[in-house]
């Protein structure tokens, strides 16, 4: 996580620096979808976090079926590829409107900040699959700590990607 904070510090400091020293700077309005995506994301963060209670009470005995638990991690894992598709949706309709990578400077933050997160993303998904399918294999083969690392690191992209939004709606 430090390493992607790194990034986007690095990323939104070279924003501020190129809004800055050029008049070339154009209001970029984000297609409404963006916040659609928003909604997907915080849904798949309640997901994973009921998910995460249901393994934790299987692992204790508390429950003897896996079920619950399995849909929520594929829900979530589902939910972060809905959320991928609505950022290409997002990308589609600026591209409908004329508004490439190079269009303009904020058009070309856009498309690299989103693109960026979205690869931190698609990295919270393999982990999904890692620790469902240890889940699927059996508890003694999921460590607490693996799940717990994974939903940390999902939370954290989910409130990036706010904040970006955020960045991405008051700035660009």
């Amino acid at each position: 996580m430090a390493a992607i904070v790194m990034v986007f510090a690095a990323l939104i400091s070279a924003l501020f620096v190129r809004r800055g020293s050029g008049g070339d700077w154009r209001h970029l309005v984000l297609p409404p979808v963006m916040y659609v995506g928003a909604g997907i994301l915080l849904l798949s963060s309640l997901t994973l976090q009921t998910a995460r209670h249901g393994i934790a009470a299987y692992a204790r005995g508390e429950k003897t079926r896996r079920d619950a638990p399995l849909a929520l991690l594929s829900a979530t894992l589902l939910l972060g590829a809905a959320f991928l598709t609505v950022q290409y949706t997002a990308w589609q309709q600026l591209m409908w409107r004329g508004v490439g990578v190079a269009a303009s400077p904020n058009a070309s933050f856009f498309y690299v900040l989103t693109a960026a997160h979205a690869l931190a993303l698609l990295g919270g998904m393999v982990a999904l699959l890692v620790v469902g399918r240890r889940f699927l294999c059996g508890v003694p083969s999921l460590r607490r700590s693996s799940l717990d690392a994974v939903s940390h690191y999902w939370n954290f992209i989910v409130i990036l990607w706010m904040g970006l939004l955020l960045l991405m709606w008051v700035v660009l």
